[in-house]
């Protein structure tokens, strides 16, 4: 646009070599114009340069997003242009409420490679949405729940200009008064939060946030611009200055905070121009002279007075630089020792160095180092073993774990006591071993420290012991309504211990090779071999399960048919087996086809803890009967009526025509003679049984001659 007015014929910019097939997804511009950001989802995020002048894009950049979540919508550029952020998405489920994920992301656009700058602030189940820069400096994001159901809510970036996690993205920031957020935010003119930075660089680069070192000066400033209105302010406040440099010449920790700058020109046509730089004020560390005495370890002459020294030793404020350097001129030359972790002195015994602190900002001091190495001699008279106890027998590896923790060396109960696997770092005070140290035999080695100062070095031998394993039962029975269960253990241990174990705790159940129960529940036996003051103990889990002999509650007989059956229901904490003759045993507790009579339930643990019996009367009667004299089949009546229970009960027999015949009670059977006495002829012949509980059977039978 010209004052002439807008120019109708467009600028294209064309970039063959990165299609774009996906349309979705946001366009942005930096603030001050000069970079173009575009998300388009499955086609990816690129950058390109904008020419304000002419309208052309260029140097276009893909940025690769290593994440699940790799489908870009929302972009925007902090105010500062230093940092994007994109929300991206897995672009799953859009219609679900679960499925579909979204990342917020923040690439520094200063980085030698962007895309491997990336870090991710944000992961959560939320739809994909927009990203807009405010007035504020802040960044604001939807965080929809799916495509149709947003959110009340708004997240935003508090610190755009500042890396990673101090960016301070805080989810559901905003509450949008009940009123729901979806995928977009309403866009703005990025050229309206354009501000320029304050605080310039020695490469002519600007920032809007730094940091100072406190005693340094501090020079805020602008580009001249002649005849503008210059109006400072430091947190709101205004001050008085109306230059486009302010200089603070003794920087002091009260001069932190944000400085703002309102350039109006004289022009009134001309935009007014904001700048701004947030300052934060470092302490500068003042080192003190130490003295480092070191043992000197060294694998060819332990009594020259040279050795390998860990000069990081004296680091004692992980937010601040150790520098070394042989002498005052290397450091004011800048060569620094290379390998302070392994510095090898050329005085032997006693050697002066000069160290420098400095902070993140590159503010310090320097300070002298004095080294001393004392002749040490490895202590191993008299030898110092320490016992473990292999941690898998079942393998051929005899390897223990060794709680160095417990390791008390006598003598130096106040000193500082830290362990390595071998003299060298020892020496540096490199690897220093986990307090569970697990190790083969082997020698490890003690260094002995007061004051962060080497005393001497002992070696401590580490001795496996083997642990003992047995095979055991994972499960014993006992029978409830019996004595106690008695378990012995594996014979040939020195030491035996029972425990009892529940569900949030272990107890000591009982000592000795053998142990009595009488609680079902979940123990361990554990058998142990002593090596000296040593023992070692394994072990093994077992359970007791209860049992006992059935409890008969029910018995069903189905009598008087063809197909008789009988039917056992019973209570216990066995495995029961059922049979009619004490032999023959089954699962199932149904009978059929079982013949009438006296007949006998028995029911089996099948853990051994005993056998349940009850006699039960099954009722039936012969089909024919022949009395001849022959003692065979001479009588005919009810099989499987007790005596008690005959006596009251009777039978009627009818002929085939419903004449009466005999009418008598079950005690004893009919021998085919009528009242009178006289013999009735080969016929078939009809019952009637009448039992004293009130049952009724009807039946026939025949009688043969």
């Amino acid at each position: 646009m010209t004052p002439a007015g807008v120019n109708r014929t467009p600028v294209k910019s064309r970039f063959e070599e990165f299609p774009i097939l996906d349309a979705r997804g946001y366009l942005k511009f930096s603030t001050d114009g000069t970079k173009v950001a575009s998300a388009n989802s499955f086609s990816g995020l690129y950058l390109y340069d904008f020419d304000v002048a002419t309208g052309v894009l260029s140097n276009a950049e893909r940025i690769r997003i290593d994440s699940p979540n790799r489908v870009p919508y929302g972009v925007e550029f902090s105010q500062s242009r230093r940092f994007l952020y994109v929300h991206s998405s897995n672009n799953e489920q859009p219609l679900e409420p679960e499925g579909h994920e979204s990342s917020l992301f923040q690439f520094d656009l200063r980085a030698d490679d962007i895309s491997a700058s990336i870090i991710e602030l944000d992961n959560r189940p939320v739809f994909r949405g927009a990203l807009q820069l405010g007035f504020d400096g802040k960044i604001y994001r939807t965080i929809s729940r799916n495509y149709l159901e947003g959110s009340p809510y708004l997240g935003v970036i508090n610190e755009p200009e500042r890396l990673g996690e101090d960016a301070d993205y805080q989810h559901d920031a905003i509450f949008l008064e009940n009123r729901n957020g979806r995928q977009g935010l309403p866009p703005f003119i990025h050229s309206f939060f354009y501000k320029v930075g304050l605080f310039r660089n020695a490469d002519g680069t600007t920032e809007t946030l730094a940091d100072v070192c406190v005693s340094e000066p501090l020079t805020l400033e602008v580009d001249p611009n002649p005849n503008a209105t210059f109006i400072w302010r430091k947190d709101g406040t205004l001050l008085p200055n109306n230059t486009n440099a302010l200089e603070i010449p003794n920087v002091g920790y009260a001069d932190a905070g944000t400085y703002t700058l309102e350039i109006i020109p004289d022009d009134p046509k001309v935009c007014v121009i904001n700048g701004e730089a947030e300052i934060t004020v470092n302490e500068v560390p003042v080192p003190e002279p130490q003295e480092l005495r070191q043992c000197d370890l060294g694998p060819d002459n332990p009594n020259d007075g040279l050795t390998t020294i860990n000069l990081l030793q004296i680091s004692e404020n992980e937010n601040f630089e150790y520098t070394f350097y042989k002498t005052t001129q290397d450091a004011i030359d800048g060569n620094a020792i290379p390998n302070p972790e392994r510095y090898e002195n050329t005085t032997p015994f006693s050697e002066s160095l000069v160290y420098k602190v400095t902070n993140q900002v590159g503010c310090g001091g320097l300070s002298t180092l004095h080294l001393t190495v004392t002749s040490t001699i490895v202590e191993n008279d008299p030898p110092l073993f320490f016992y473990g106890c292999d941690n898998n027998p079942l393998d051929d590896i005899e390897e223990g774990i060794f709680d160095l923790s417990t390791f008390v060396l006598e003598g130096y109960e106040n000193s500082e006591v830290n362990f390595y696997a071998n003299l060298e770092d020892a020496s540096l005070e490199i690897n220093p071993l986990d307090a569970q140290y697990t190790s083969t035999e082997a020698s490890i080695f003690a260094r002995i420290e007061n004051n962060n100062q080497c005393e001497t070095v002992k070696q401590i031998n580490l001795v496996v012991n083997p642990t003992p394993s047995f095979e055991f039962p994972d499960q014993f029975i006992r029978c409830t309504d019996g004595p106690e269960l008695r378990i012995n253990a594996p014979e040939g241990f020195d030491l035996y211990r029972w425990w009892k174990i529940e569900e949030e705790t272990t107890t000591l159940y009982a000592e000795g090779a053998s142990a009595r129960f009488s609680d079902p529940g979940n123990y361990r036996l554990e058998v142990g071999t002593e090596f000296g003051v040593n023992q070692c103990y394994g072990g093994e889990d077992f359970t007791i399960l209860p049992s006992n002999r059935a409890t008969i509650t029910d018995i069903e007989i189905t009598d008087f048919s063809k197909n008789n059956t009988v039917s056992v229901s019973v209570e216990g904490d066995g495995d029961y087996l059922f049979s009619l003759d004490g032999v023959n045993y089954q699962e199932e507790a149904f009978f059929e086809d079982v013949d009438p009579g006296f007949i006998s339930v028995f029911v089996q643990d099948n853990n051994g803890c005993g056998v349940t019996e009850e006699e039960i009367s099954v009722l039936g009667y012969p089909s024919f009967f022949t009395p001849n004299g022959d003692a065979v089949n001479d009588s005919w009546k009810i099989i499987g009526v007790s005596e008690n229970i005959a006596s009251n009960s009777f039978i009627t027999i009818y002929d085939r025509f419903g004449k009466l015949i005999k009418q008598m009670t079950m005690t004893s059977g009919w021998n085919g003679l009528s009242e009178a006495g006289q013999q009735l002829p080969a016929d078939s012949y009809w019952f009637v049984a009448e039992f004293e509980q009130g049952r009724t059977h009807k039946g026939f039978f025949a009688l043969r001659r």
